[in-house]
C-alpha cells in the first residue's frame, strides 16, 4: 500500500478528531434540556472530555513506545468513536459524563501516536510543514464541528451529530489499518521507557512547552468561553458569536500551511516565531476593545492563524529534540503540559470576569502568557532549534 493513502488518512483522522472535540460546545444547551441537567451538571459535560485528554496524553504515548505508534493512533481512534456514540445513547448525566471521558481518553491516545506515525513514513522532510498541516486539520474539523452542532442541534438531534462523528472514528481506524500495513510495520524507534526516562524528565520539552502558553489558552477560552463571554459583554446572538469561534478553528488552516511553509524556508525560524507569540500576545491585550461582530471576527481570525502555527512549531522543536528517538512520548508529554496550561483558564478568564471584569480576564491571560514566553527566551532558546533540513 502506498504511503500516500497512509498519509491523507491520518489527516483525514486529525479533522475527524477536531469533529468530535468540540461536538458537544454548541450542543451544550440542548443536550441539557435532554437529558434535564442543571447548570452545573451540563457544565461539567465539557470538563469530563478534558478530564480523560488530560491524563491520557501520556499515557497514550507510553503505550506508543511500547506497542507501537500504528497500533496505539489505531485504537484511539476507535475508543474516541465507540464512546461518542455511546455519549448520543447517554440517558443520564453519570453516562454521559463517563462516555465523554472516554471520547476524551480515546482522542488523547490517538493524537500524539499518530503525529509520530507521519514522522515515520518520511514522505517528505519538511517536518514543520507536515506538523502544520496536522494542527491546521485538527483547526478545520473543529471549527466545521462548531457550525456543524448549530446545524443538527436545531434540526435533526446532538444524538445524531455524535454518532455520525463517532462512526466516522471507527470507519477511519479501519482504513488506517488497512494502508499501514505495509508502511509501518517495522517499528522505527527502537527505544524503550528505561532508555527514555532521563530525557523525559529533562528540562527541554517543558520549556519548548510552555513558550506557547499563549496559543493553549487561546484556543481553550475562544473555544469554550467566548459564546458566553459574547453574549453577557455585548449581547451577540449565539449563531454570530459560533461563526466567530468557528472562524478562529478555520483560519488555522493558513496558520498550519501557508504561514509555517513560509517559516520553513527562512532560516531564522526561532525568530519568527517569538515574533508570532509576541503577536498573539498583544492581541489579547485588544480584545476587550473588539465590542462589534466585525471587529472580534477579525481579531480573532488573526488569533487562530497565530495559534495553528504556534502550536505547530512546538510540535516540530519537540520531534527535533528527541531526534533518534520515538517521538510519541514527548509529543504526548508536550500536549500534556499545554492542556495543564489551558485547562484551568476558561474558568479562570469567567471567573475574574464576572467577579471583577472581563477586560481584566483578557490582561491576566495575555500577561500570563507573555511571563510563560519569557521563561522559555531566557532558559530554553539556545538549548534547541528547527534546522533549516529538518524541519
Amino acid at each position: 500500500m502506498n504511503s500516500r493513502y497512509l498519509y491523507v488518512t491520518v489527516y483525514i483522522s486529525r479533522f475527524v478528531y477536531g469533529l468530535n472535540w468540540f461536538s458537544t460546545s454548541t450542543t451544550l444547551p440542548y443536550i441539557s434540556d435532554s437529558l434535564h441537567l442543571d447548570p452545573l451538571e451540563a457544565g461539567f459535560i465539557g470538563t469530563a472530555f478534558y478530564l480523560g485528554l488530560i491524563p491520557f496524553q501520556i499515557i497514550g504515548g507510553s503505550l506508543a513506545s511500547i506497542f507501537g505508534a500504528r497500533k496505539t493512533a489505531i485504537f484511539g481512534l476507535i475508543i474516541m468513536g465507540l464512546f461518542s456514540i455511546l455519549s448520543a445513547c447517554s440517558s443520564s448525566f453519570i453516562q454521559i459524563s463517563i462516555f465523554r471521558f472516554m471520547t476524551g481518553s480515546g482522542a488523547a491516545m490517538f493524537s500524539s501516536p499518530a503525529l509520530a506515525l507521519l514522522e515515520s513514513i518520511k514522505i517528505n522532510n519538511r517536518r514543520t510543514s507536515m506538523t502544520g498541516l496536522y494542527n491546521a486539520s485538527f483547526g478545520v474539523g473543529s471549527g466545521i464541528g462548531i457550525l456543524l452542532g448549530i446545524l443538527f442541534s436545531s434540526r435533526s438531534g446532538w444524538e445524531n451529530l455524535l454518532i455520525i462523528d463517532g462512526s466516522l472514528g471507527i470507519g477511519l481506524a479501519l482504513i488506517m489499518y488497512i494502508t499501514s500495513i505495509k508502511v509501518a510495520n517495522v517499528p522505527q524507534f527502537t527505544d524503550k521507557l528505561p532508555v527514555n526516562a532521563k530525557r523525559f524528565f529533562s528540562s527541554r520539552i517543558y520549556f519548548i512547552s510552555i513558550s506557547a502558553a499563549i496559543s493553549t489558552i487561546a484556543e481553550a477560552v475562544i473555544g469554550q468561553e467566548f459564546v458566553y463571554y459574547s453574549s453577557i459583554q455585548y449581547s451577540l446572538k449565539t449563531v454570530y458569536a459560533a461563526i466567530i469561534v468557528a472562524s478562529f478553528m478555520l483560519t488555522g488552516l493558513a496558520g498550519g500551511t501557508l504561514m509555517i511553509r513560509n517559516i520553513h524556508r527562512s532560516l531564522h525560524q526561532i525568530r519568527y516565531y517569538s515574533i508570532l507569540i509576541l503577536v498573539e500576545i498583544f492581541l489579547f491585550f485588544l480584545m476587550p476593545f473588539a465590542f462589534s461582530f466585525v471587529s472580534a471576527l477579525v481579531l480573532i481570525s488573526i488569533m487562530g492563524v497565530l495559534t495553528s502555527a504556534c502550536l505547530s512549531i512546538t510540535y516540530s522543536l519537540v520531534i527535533e529534540s528527541v531526534k533518534g528517538s520515538d517521538p510519541s512520548l514527548y509529543l504526548g508529554l508536550n500536549n500534556f503540559l499545554q492542556k495543564i496550561i489551558s485547562f484551568s483558564t476558561p474558568a479562570l478568564f469567567i471567573f475574574i470576569g464576572t467577579i471583577y471584569s472581563f477586560q481584566l480576564s483578557w490582561y491576566i491571560l495575555g500577561i500570563t502568557g507573555f511571563i510563560l514566553f519569557l521563561i522559555y527566551i531566557v532558559n530554553g532558546r539556545n538549548e534547541f532549534s528547527l534546522s533549516t533540513h529538518s524541519a
